[in-house]
């Protein structure tokens, strides 16, 4: 027969040391970002969060914008100052806040396409996450603009669209419809 009493704390340690290992344990890395960052246009990068190190090295590729995509929680969560950061190279930043699909409307794809007009000829980088959000307001833009459904989704993907591709698709298929004005993701689209 066992003897429970000198068994448990055996099994108590084991588990306390099981515990407390995978509590330390690291976590994984993503992605580089220099090794993810794309250029789906002449003066536009877009990529994922850039680290303080990474924004060096965008201002050494002349990047002198930076727009943050990012959620205002998610900005203010990061291990870093970004703006200072961005702002101490020489960089313009801003943002133009976007929660998820919630935030995938007419009207901040309007403010990214005012930001990207003020830069003109100037290099910047466009950023959220992973450059999902980047890319569901290109396509907007490109709607905007007069392109096709097909043709605005395709521009999307090259900019960084990927899960967020159902909720775009549905936000221009609203706004194209019959009632599409009146929808609050509709307010500043002008593409019918």
């Amino acid at each position: 027969m066992i003897d429970q009493h000198r068994w448990r704390p055996r099994t108590f340690g084991v588990l306390v040391m099981i515990s407390v290992g995978c509590a330390s344990a690291p976590p994984k890395p993503g992605p580089d970002f220099m090794s993810t960052v794309r250029q789906p246009a002449p003066t536009v990068w877009v990529g994922g969060q850039p680290t303080a190190a990474d924004l060096a090295q965008m201002r050494a590729r002349g990047v002198t914008m930076v727009v943050n995509l990012r959620s205002d929680k998610e900005t203010a969560a990061s291990p870093y100052d970004e703006r200072r950061a961005a702002e101490a190279l020489g960089m313009r930043y801003e943002t133009v806040p976007v929660a998820g699909a919630p935030g995938v409307t007419f009207a901040n794809a309007g403010a990214l396409a005012r930001l990207l007009a003020e830069a003109g000829s100037d290099p910047v980088l466009l950023h959220c996450k992973s450059g999902n959000r980047v890319g569901a307001l290109a396509a907007l833009i490109a709607v905007a603009e007069g392109q096709d459904r097909t043709e605005a989704l395709a521009r999307g993907r090259r900019y960084g669209l990927t899960k967020l591709e159902p909720a775009v698709a549905d936000v221009i298929d609203l706004c194209r419809g019959d009632e599409g004005g009146s929808a609050p993701a509709c307010q500043g689209f002008s593409g019918r």
